[in-house]
């Protein structure tokens, strides 16, 4: 495999893992009022939210 190629993967892959314990965190705050930093994962669900809808209203578009 190329070497950007693998790199690309790993950068995927990460950002997927950042977003699934994002999505996880911010689940579980629903059910614990008491978690610090609740408004961050909010936050950041929301932009992952909105940069997921943008990604596939782009892939989609591209077809």
């Amino acid at each position: 495999m190329d070497k950007e190629k693998v790199m690309d993967y790993f950068k995927k892959k990460f950002f997927n893992l950042v977003r699934l314990f994002t999505y996880f965190w911010v689940i579980i705050s629903l059910f614990f009022k008491n978690l610090d930093y609740r408004l961050f994962f909010y936050i950041l669900c929301s932009l992952f939210l909105i940069y997921d809808i943008w990604e596939t209203w782009y892939i989609l578009k591209k077809k």
